[in-house]
């Protein structure tokens, strides 16, 4: 478990991982506390999952612009059995667990328990915003 991550940045793929490339794989992680703020493809955990995340969460706040959510900003790889917490604000493409779930994404067995999920010009979900 890793305590009150602070990140504050205006670069892209922000979060406690920026990317998790095809092959790696994040696993029984939690992430209490703090907040991630960036660009594009912010997550709370991952700025961009292409491998795999499970049995994960994050409690912290997440914001940015687009593809932003509480544990992933951008998924082409794996969510299962994670969730999140904390409120999740962006511009377009907002998501309590995944801003953005590619074609070729899946999430799958997670759950957004965010007190709020705002999307100030564009899609927004409880799960995923596209």
């Amino acid at each position: 478990m890793i305590w009150n991550l602070f990140i504050d940045r205006t670069d892209d793929h922000q979060g406690l991982f920026g990317v998790i490339g095809t092959s790696g794989l994040v696993g029984n992680l939690g992430l209490e506390g703090g907040s991630v703020r960036g660009r594009n493809r912010v997550g709370g955990l991952v700025g961009e999952v292409d491998g795999s995340v499970t049995g994960s969460y994050s409690t912290g706040s997440v914001s940015g612009e687009n593809y932003v959510g509480g544990v992933a900003g951008s998924v082409d790889g794996r969510v299962i059995g994670s969730y999140s917490t904390g409120a999740v604000k962006g511009e377009d493409y907002v998501g309590g667990v995944a801003g953005r779930v590619g074609l070729l994404g899946r999430v799958t067995d997670c759950a957004a328990l965010n007190p709020s999920v705002t999307a100030t010009n564009g899609a927004c979900g409880r799960i995923a915003g596209f």
